[in-house]
């Protein structure tokens, strides 16, 4: 097993961010930052997942109470009316009805609690990392631990911020306003972080900002992959087993190669993406490209190793399973895969510019 790197130091930043957490020596790559309990968990099969998360902060203990309290807040108008439909009280009463049945602190509670929990998991430590559009670090909960776990996604010089992404599937390739507005929207607060400060300095021309630039050719690739998918799709509906060409099969396992390079030149290639590495694991697999569907099943492992560590289950899992992940989409294909495309093998990629048009090719 990992062990946890000793953490960290906390202290005050120079900007708006307020406290952040620093790397007390260089962590190397993969290592196990920390992982802790969390303090809070939401259930979201609950019927009132926020009247149950009030009952549990009700029983923490005050040291605790108190920890949790002292987390960043924001004002809650952006999400107010999820609690309040959930409370059934009358718009006009307002957070004073609330704290009335629920306690003095239930608006600071539910706003911390939105601000800085993973995956509906809220621990101390992990709450002291700010968010970035350019992570280092990766927070995951670990269901056969019940720990949360954070991870380094690349080496971290000492001195240097950890930073989680609180941003989901593809938010996290949009341009910088519409991440911005994502998080303001669903967490309360405006990015300050180093990429979204960059394309500010910028002077609003984001196309001159090269992170962004790259961000801009990731989307163009995700929207060609998902056009082509749709058309390879229809076409199959309509003609069976012959509707498959291999060829085009072949085509859209390099575009989703191209998407696989870019994040990860981009630092962004986490579990949460990992739908991406399995498309051309899945399009290598039905055109017998099995030396490009081995190397991608390898890839997929070391990115939830990189997140979750190789002593999480997860990781157990999918090394356990030696076709890596058995996904509705494989399954269809692999019952589908045509005659034409058995007796020879193409091969998805060269290189991840193959077969993509000339404004489509990666630098």
């Amino acid at each position: 097993m990992s062990q946890p790197i000793r953490l960290t130091k906390i202290a005050e930043t120079k900007s708006q961010k307020g406290r952040a957490t620093f790397a007390s020596t260089t962590i190397p790559a993969g290592s196990l930052i920390f992982s802790e309990e969390p303090i809070l968990t939401m259930d979201a099969t609950s019927e009132t997942p926020h009247i149950d998360l009030l009952a549990s902060f009700a029983d923490l203990p005050q040291d605790l109470q108190d920890l949790m309290l002292d987390l960043t807040a924001v004002d809650p108008t952006p999400f107010r009316h999820l609690i309040w439909k959930e409370f059934d009280v009358r718009t006009n009463g307002g957070w004073w009805d609330i704290a009335q049945k629920y306690g003095e602190h239930t608006k600071r509670v539910l706003t911390a609690f939105n601000t800085n929990a993973v995956a509906q998991h809220l621990g101390v430590q992990t709450a002291m990392l700010n968010h970035s559009c350019l992570p280092n670090a990766y927070a995951a909960f670990d269901e056969a631990r019940g720990e949360l776990t954070v991870h380094a996604m690349k080496e971290i010089n000492e001195g240097e911020e950890i930073c989680l992404s609180h941003l989901e599937g593809g938010a996290l390739f949009a341009p910088m306003k519409e991440r911005r507005g994502v998080l303001v929207l669903q967490r309360g607060f405006m990015c300050l972080c180093d990429a979204c400060m960059e394309v500010e300095e910028c002077e609003g021309r984001e196309q001159e900002c090269l992170r962004e630039k790259l961000r801009d050719d990731l989307r163009n690739l995700i929207d060609k992959y998902q056009r082509n998918e749709a058309t390879l799709m229809m076409n199959f509906g309509k003609r069976g087993h012959g509707g498959l060409d291999p060829d085009f099969v072949t085509f859209l396992g390099e575009v989703a190669a191209g998407v696989v390079e870019l994040m990860e030149k981009l630092g962004l290639a986490t579990i949460d993406n990992l739908e991406w590495y399995q498309y051309v694991f899945h399009w290598s697999r039905a055109v017998n490209d099995d030396e490009m569907a081995r190397e991608y099943q390898d890839k997929m492992l070391r990115v939830v190793c990189m997140c979750a560590g190789e002593d999480s289950q997860r990781y157990h899992d999918m090394q356990q399973d030696a076709s890596g992940a058995k996904s509705a989409a494989w399954n269809k294909i692999a019952e589908v895969r045509p005659e034409h495309s058995r007796g020879g093998r193409h091969s998805i990629m060269k290189t991840a510019k193959l077969g993509l048009a000339e404004e489509d090719e990666v630098e």
